[in-house]
């Protein structure tokens, strides 16, 4: 067995509190977000999760929420020739109604921390996290692990929630020049009640954006189109309905802004380490309307406009380290209609591109820059839908061939519930054209699994007849 060139990462999937790569790593994506991450939001944490195995080199380890489906796991070792290694603990989430806390649940779990503190010294592990947390450290000590990304003393000073706040990112930009929306800064709900209808009063549309949510998961948008939809006859009664739970939104700064036509949306991914900063790549997003589901690169912007959107990436960045940030950090933009940009906010924190970009330097190696790739994190799937199917369903000329050099690797394994199911993937292409065709093939798959669902239905009330 190989020895690794740097020193292997055990990764917290913290989903709930935010994520991360490259040794034992955590997945606490739920610590990303303000208040208790529960219902939905909950569901998409665990869901996503499994993602962060592509970014797992061979003495690399993850704490996850619950073990990796058998079938996606022998799909992991075919493809990179190791099983991916996954702790989780023992004891499962079943009630979305109660928070979901990744590292409070390993901590309770004695067994899990035995076995963590073993491994760790056996492996010589660092620990990172998906977003930096106070509880992570608790688990580092515990477990005797080091770790990586911001500091303990950084994380209580609360440099991660303010360096993963849209206000304070606003005022910054200001401060240097760099375009943001024309947002106004609202704390309160009668604050916000009033700001919002004056507003919509001048334009008959507003966006909502709380300073602190993450994901997408925080943004409002309000349109008679909207309030249709909820049956609500005013912009109060509107935010009563939608605004949810209300004390995040009356204790929380809110961003009251214009709706804007956004034509791409860039963002630039940095990592910092020890200080020093190097910016990764500039990826475009892929949006379904205000949602974030995967990216595109290389980025279809002009080298010019690229370079600009680095140097301010890399402007914000001075300060991202000054403030004692460590790790990765990425800033979202938007290109208006004029052609000019805005920058929306940044994200200290690993995100949605790690994995995508990490399975195509897993794949291509020195060339990975030179290859295209399209990713999908919420690719919807009739519910139920078996991974063996996605498997034996999808087209073999769409499936990853490592002798073809392009096609389809499984990120996600298909899982929700009876209403929402999804899955997620990368499509790995040496041209934009076949990158669309592996993109286009893929969801004619995901609208099979619904037509055959039908079919299957109908056939059998025939026989039952």
């Amino acid at each position: 067995m190989s020895q690794p060139i740097n020193p292997p990462l055990f990764f917290v999937g913290n989903y709930d509190q935010g994520i991360h790569v490259n040794a034992v790593q955590i997945a606490n994506i739920d610590a990303a977000f303000q208040g208790h991450t529960t219902g939905d939001l909950a569901r998409k944490c665990m869901e996503v999760a499994p993602r962060v195995v592509h970014m797992l080199d061979e003495h690399d380890a993850v704490l996850l929420y619950a073990p990796l489906p058998e079938a996606f796991a022998s799909y992991c070792e075919d493809l990179y020739g190791y099983r991916p290694q996954v702790y989780h603990p023992g004891e499962p989430y079943r009630d979305f109604s109660e928070p979901l806390d990744l590292v409070e649940r390993s901590l309770r779990d004695e067994r899990l921390i035995a076995m963590l503190r073993e491994d760790a010294k056996r492996f010589n592990w660092r620990m990172e996290p998906f977003i930096g947390h106070p509880s992570v450290f608790e688990l580092a000590r515990k477990s005797g692990m080091s770790t990586g990304g911001f500091s303990e003393q950084a994380v209580l000073a609360n440099k991660v929630a303010e360096l993963n706040d849209k206000a304070l990112f606003q005022h910054f930009c200001r401060s240097r020049g760099i375009p943001t929306p024309a947002s106004v800064h609202v704390l309160g709900w009668e604050n916000l009640m009033t700001e919002t209808e004056r507003q919509y009063q001048a334009r008959g549309s507003v966006m909502l954006r709380r300073a602190r949510a993450a994901g997408g998961l925080g943004n409002c948008l309000v349109t008679d189109q909207e309030m249709d939809t909820v049956g609500a006859s005013s912009v109060r009664q509107y935010l009563e309905i939608k605004l949810q739970p209300h004390e995040e939104w009356d204790h929380e700064t809110v961003l009251v802004e214009p709706v804007l036509k956004i034509l791409s949306s860039p963002t630039v991914l940095l990592r910092a380490d020890h200080g020093r900063m190097r910016i990764v790549a500039v990826i475009d997003q892929v949006l379904k309307g205000a949602s974030y589901i995967g990216g595109n690169f290389p980025t279809g912007e002009s080298a010019e406009d690229a370079r600009q959107l680095e140097l301010w990436a890399l402007e914000y960045g001075t300060q991202f380290v000054l403030e004692g940030g460590e790790g990765w950090f990425d800033i979202d933009f938007g290109r208006l209609e004029d052609g000019s940009f805005v920058a929306f906010e940044s994200n200290g924190r690993c995100t949605g591109n790690n994995h995508g970009l990490a399975v195509r330097h897993r794949l291509f190696k020195e060339r990975a820059n030179q290859v295209h790739a399209w990713t999908n994190d919420a690719l919807k799937v009739r519910p139920g839908t078996p991974f063996e199917q996605v498997l034996n369903q999808v087209p073999k000329d769409v499936l990853w061939c490592p002798s073809r050099e392009d096609g389809v690797i499984i990120t996600i394994p298909p899982g929700g519930d009876d209403q929402q199911f999804s899955m997620g993937y990368v499509a790995l292409a040496n041209s934009t054209e076949r990158k669309h065709e592996l993109r286009d093939a893929m969801d004619r798959f995901a609208q099979q699994t619904y037509l055959t669902s039908l079919g299957q239905a109908v056939i059998l009330e025939a026989r039952l007849r």
